[in-house]
C-alpha cells in the first residue's frame, strides 16, 4: 500500500511538472504604434489577417497604440483603417455600445488581457491602399509571446 502511494505521489508530481513547462503553443502578444506622417493616428482599427486563421483587431488609441492577444504565429498581412471614424462620412448602426455583440466583445478582450479602449481622438484620413488586406504594404512575422510592432504608414 505504501509503494502504491508512493507512485502515485510521483506521477502526480511528474504531472505537475510537466504542467508547469513552457507552453510551446503559446500565442503571439503584440502592441505597437500607428504613425502616419510622423504623427500619431489617433482613431481608427488596425488588424492581422493571417492567411488560414482569421483576423484579429484592435481599436488604435488616442496617442495611436494598440495591443492585441492571442494572435497566431507567422506571417500575417496589416491592415489601417481610419474611414470608420470619419465624421463626414454616415456609418451604419449595428447598435453602438449599448448593443449585446459590443458587451460581449468587451468582455471578451477584457478576460484576454486586453486593454479597453474607449472612442480615440480626431480622425486621420490615411491612403485607402492600407485598409485592404490585397494592397496593404504592411506585413509582419510574430512569434510566440510578446512583441512590439510599429507601423509608418506613408503617402
Amino acid at each position: 500500500m505504501l509503494t502504491f502511494r508512493y507512485g502515485l505521489c510521483l506521477a502526480l508530481g511528474l504531472g505537475l511538472m510537466a504542467g508547469c513547462a513552457k507552453n510551446s503553443q503559446a500565442p503571439a502578444r503584440v502592441s505597437g504604434q500607428v504613425k502616419f506622417k510622423d504623427a500619431p493616428v489617433p482613431a481608427g482599427n488596425i488588424t492581422f489577417h493571417s492567411e488560414d486563421k482569421g483576423s484579429y483587431s484592435s481599436s488604435l488609441g488616442a496617442d495611436g497604440t494598440y495591443e492585441i492577444v492571442d494572435l497566431p504565429e507567422g506571417p500575417l498581412v496589416v491592415t489601417v483603417e481610419t474611414e470608420s471614424f470619419n465624421p463626414k462620412k454616415k456609418a451604419p448602426d449595428y447598435g453602438g455600445k449599448g448593443s449585446k455583440m459590443y458587451q460581449e466583445r468587451m468582455e471578451a478582450e477584457k478576460k484576454m488581457g486586453a486593454p479597453v479602449r474607449e472612442s480615440p481622438g480626431q480622425y486621420v484620413k490615411i491612403p485607402a491602399k492600407y485598409a485592404h488586406p490585397k494592397t496593404s504594404p504592411l506585413q509582419v512575422t510574430l512569434e510566440k509571446g510578446k512583441q512590439s510592432k510599429n507601423f509608418d504608414l506613408t503617402d
